[in-house]
């Protein structure tokens, strides 16, 4: 079997990939100016299912994890807590 992704460089927030669900797998790569301005990034968008951050600093990377408007977040990965409560946010959740 060979399993194939693509990724969309260079994205831009206002791409149908970066503001719809793209069902792949397919990821986009949205450049952003710092730490803030990925955050504005991550929270302009109906959708708000999901997040993740990858960093070597897990106390700052929650930091960051109480600024994105998601239903679930994590640090350091990308799996879910199938023992927490899951719900998204926005057009994909309650709130």
């Amino acid at each position: 079997m060979v399993l194939r992704a693509d990724l969309v460089t260079d994205a831009h927030n206002d791409m149908k990939v970066a503001r719809e669900e793209i069902f792949g797998p397919v990821a986009a790569l949205i450049p952003h100016r710092g730490e803030d301005d990925a955050i504005r990034i991550a929270n302009d968008s109906e959708l708000g299912l999901a997040g993740s951050v990858f960093t070597a600093d897990t106390a700052h990377g929650f930091e960051v994890a109480r600024r994105v408007r998601t239903g679930t977040f994590s640090v350091n990965t990308f799996a879910a807590d199938l023992g927490s409560p899951f719900g998204g946010s926005r057009s994909r959740g309650s709130a």
